[in-house]
């Protein structure tokens, strides 16, 4: 990397994974990840950001499992 030039967040080119919106109640909309549950948006397209928010704002919705989950959303 070159010096003096900073590093960006859309310059890495993340990807959305499907399996995000089953783990973790969220989808990609416009390029950003939403939560199902309370509509927030999360800033940064990483698995651990997207899980820290679903663990720290929505541990209840844990106890549901594959079928239930999907009920819910």
């Amino acid at each position: 990397m070159e010096s003096g030039k900073k590093r960006r967040i859309k310059d890495e080119r993340r990807q959305f994974k499907e399996s995000w919106t089953n783990d973790y109640f969220a989808i990609e909309n416009n390029e950003k990840i939403v939560c199902l549950i309370c509509q927030q948006v999360i800033s940064v397209m990483k698995e651990y950001n997207v899980k820290r928010h679903y663990e720290a704002n929505h541990e209840d919705y844990v106890a549901y499992v594959d079928e239930q989950r999907k009920k819910r959303w």
